[in-house]
């Protein structure tokens, strides 16, 4: 991978604002890219959108896996051209079952007055009292939700129950169409040309279909 698109512990001293998009990416398809990108645009402070590969993920099975190095190679195609963007291993050096809360508090040892925005994708907002450490994770950071129109109201309401109920957590949501992009319905489909056309980028497909990923 690219070392420009990468970057270390230290590398967080130089940022004012960042955010932050934690995942297995397994693989990185144009949904993940979609949304760090209205992230990018609707918050003007955001200096980089990191891209935060899990090591083991913490809520889900890991049977499908494939290697970090794997899916670190698949992100760097994918955000080459993102001025933007970039890939932290923090997790992966960290090894076994990675937590959000960890990395954020690593981060803030090197940084303590980084703004740090998460991004998660809508069904998170429903599942965040569940993970590790989750009222820290929720003061830690302001959390970005992608935004589902047709459930703003009630999307809205759950976000500020969750805010009156833990006093320092910021959560808003990012405006993005709605994207039906599945990683399982990728990793499922990965020999077919047609269907990977449209849901990951050109580079990315070839990855996965050369390297014969999934199958």
């Amino acid at each position: 991978m690219m070392e420009m698109k990468k970057i270390i512990l230290s590398d967080y001293e130089k940022f004012n604002c960042i955010a932050l998009m934690g995942g297995t990416f397994n693989p990185v398809h144009n949904g993940h890219l979609e949304l760090s990108k209205a992230a990018k645009e609707q918050y003007s402070d955001i200096e980089k959108v990191i891209f935060l590969p899990n090591n083991k993920p913490a809520y889900k099975s890991d049977k499908e896996l494939i290697s970090p190095d794997e899916r670190i190679d698949m992100l760097a195609l994918a955000i080459e051209d993102m001025e933007y963007a970039c890939i932290s291993d923090i997790e992966i050096k960290r090894g076994d079952i990675t937590y959000s809360a960890d990395t954020i508090a690593e981060i803030r040892d090197v940084n303590p007055d980084l703004k740090i925005y998460f991004i998660v994708g809508a069904d998170s907002l429903y599942t965040v009292n569940k993970w590790y450490k989750y009222e820290e994770f929720l003061k830690s950071c302001s959390l970005l939700v992608a935004r589902r129109n047709s459930e703003y109201e009630d999307m809205r309401k759950y976000a500020d129950k969750l805010m009156k109920k833990i006093k320092g957590a910021d959560i808003d949501f990012i405006i993005i169409p709605e994207i039906d992009i599945s990683s399982t319905d990728i990793r499922d489909n990965a020999n077919d040309y047609d269907y990977l056309s449209d849901k990951v980028p050109e580079k990315v497909r070839e990855y996965i279909q050369e390297n014969s990923l999934y199958v």
